[in-house]
């Protein structure tokens, strides 16, 4: 469990993970450099229950915390878990009997969006069933199904991955990236048709920053893309997939203090659908720099 200034909502959350049916658990929570009452809220809760165990690191944000408390983990089975959001009481006992009758390497299942109050907002969309690793390496080039929150995952599979990625270019998406990594690497998915946790919407959280997320999204889908998986059809899908999120990132850092960035992401159009127009449009901003707005987007779109 990363944490972050999470005194609003941490106790509850761990609450949630005391009350899980199976009892054989460690909770590892991470204190990711708070500088609210985060510490004491947990050492609390420590004192009287020795399952749960406390650790402190400079701020590294949630990859680099989840990677230091899979360090000192100790169980076969791994479960990742924000400090804002809940389990259902039988999350863990349902997704270990599952791990007994399904040969998976990893368990996610479905749940509920709350709001700050803990209110119901809506189902979290998620897909269900057996993938293997190539079937779920498809899926998460169109979207991101696998619920972080959700996840039990071998322990195995993390020693022969290796960790998160804890680039700060990658937060937000550090767990799309890391089951991309994960399914390429031949990691079987099953998605268990339940809903198990509630997954809080937090309005100053990582998924609000809408940019941040979308280059982190970008980065994640780039560095780990492999053409020679998809067929000529699913080719043409993900370049128009990666057409569009890079048109909203230019138009994004149009209007930020880091134009220069543009560049990049043009000359990654051009690398991904060699398009004459985007040779173009690149020419353009070499010649007008951040005064190119107009006549870019003329050239994108049309």
């Amino acid at each position: 469990m990363p944490a972050y200034n999470a005194e609003k909502f941490i106790a509850g959350s761990i609450e949630s993970v005391q009350q899980q049916t199976h009892s054989s658990w460690e909770l590892i929570v991470v204190d990711d450099g708070s500088t609210d009452a985060t510490a004491s809220v947990v050492k609390d809760m420590q004192s009287q229950d020795n399952r749960i165990r406390y650790y402190c690191q400079s701020n590294k944000k949630q990859a680099a915390a989840r990677n230091t408390g899979v360090t000192y983990s100790n169980g076969d089975w791994i479960a990742f878990f924000d400090a804002d959001d809940l389990w259902e009481p039988s999350k863990l006992s349902t997704q270990l009997a599952y791990t007994k009758k399904i040969d998976a390497d990893v368990f996610f299942t479905g749940g509920h969006i709350i709001d700050e109050e803990g209110k119901i907002v809506s189902e979290y969309k998620t897909i269900y069933g057996l993938y293997t690793g190539i079937e779920l390496y498809k899926k998460l080039y169109a979207n991101n199904p696998v619920p972080v929150l959700s996840v039990l995952l071998k322990k195995s599979c993390i020693e022969k991955v290796g960790p998160q990625d804890a680039s700060l270019k990658m937060q937000g998406c550090e767990d799309w990236d890391y089951w991309i990594r994960l399914a390429y690497n031949q990691a079987t998915f099953y998605g268990i048709n339940e809903k198990l946790f509630r997954y809080r919407i937090n309005p100053q959280g990582t998924s609000r920053k809408v940019l941040q997320m979308r280059v982190a999204e970008c980065l994640a889908l780039y560095k780990n893309l492999d053409f020679r998986l998809f067929t000529d059809a699913e080719k043409v899908g993900v370049k128009q997939r990666f057409d569009n999120l890079i048109k909203f990132i230019i138009n994004e850092l149009y209007g930020t203090v880091n134009p220069e960035a543009i560049m990049q992401y043009l000359q990654l159009l051009v690398e991904i659908k060699g398009s004459i127009k985007y040779k173009a449009a690149t020419y353009v901003y070499k010649l007008l720099g951040s005064q190119s707005r107009r006549l870019v987007n003329f050239i994108l779109y049309h």
